[in-house]
């Protein structure tokens, strides 16, 4: 139980937003999804018999673009969100790698990875306005960050996680979430790409801690 506890705090440490009662409906691992009491845009399964540990290779498939009528684009133009996909796999996939292989096939031991880029909040840039400029906005963003609240400076992007076994397709975990980047970094607060680049990252150096401390506990 504790190495399940592990993954679940570990893999996917995210902050919530607006609240919705059930999880985007059309993505394939909807019917699992349990809502996270107390959190916001929040929702977890996890195979409560599954050993993480025995994963140790892993494949990625493309970020999937969600087409379904709880997709949270604003102004985000298809092309945008093609782009903001192809960036959470590259991060994802180079952020998996500097710990474990990452392979094509579906040998024993490996664990595919899936996400699925369910909506984005534009960053609006340090500068943008006075609110946010200003001392008192600064010092408001990084209250609402520290808190798990979305600050206004450098946009969230809100996915899912799926985690699947390679060879049998049996679905092991899988996570809504929104993210941001950390609240300091200040180059993701400038532009939206880098921010979407960020949350990759974090996504992966999240998975990597869980999976390694699912090792340790095994």
């Amino acid at each position: 139980m504790r190495r399940h506890a592990v993954i679940v705090s570990l893999l996917l440490c995210v902050c919530g937003t607006a609240a919705r009662a059930q999880a985007p409906s059309e993505l394939s691992s909807a019917p699992n999804l349990v809502e996270d009491a107390g959190k916001q845009d929040s929702w977890t399964y996890r195979d409560e018999s599954v050993d993480f540990a025995i994963y140790k290779r892993f494949r990625v498939e493309p970020t999937v673009v969600y087409a379904g009528p709880e997709g949270q684009w604003g102004r985000t133009s298809e092309a945008q969100k093609q782009e903001y996909a192809a960036l959470l796999t590259k991060g994802l996939t180079e952020g998996v790698a500097k710990a474990y292989p990452v392979t094509t096939d579906a040998a024993p031991g490996t664990a595919t990875l899936r996400l699925t880029l369910l909506g984005v909040e534009k960053a609006g840039g340090p500068f943008k306005a006075a609110t946010s400029a200003s001392p008192l906005g600064l010092i408001t963003n990084t209250v609402k960050s520290a808190t798990g609240k979305e600050g206004t400076l450098s946009g969230s992007v809100l996915l899912s996680l799926d985690m699947l076994d390679a060879a049998s397709g049996k679905l092991l975990f899988s996570a809504v979430r929104r993210r941001s980047p950390e609240m300091f970094d200040f180059k993701a607060a400038m532009a939206t790409d880098d921010a979407v680049r960020a949350v990759a990252e974090g996504v992966a150096e999240s998975i990597v801690k869980g999976l390694d401390k699912a090792g340790r506990t095994h």
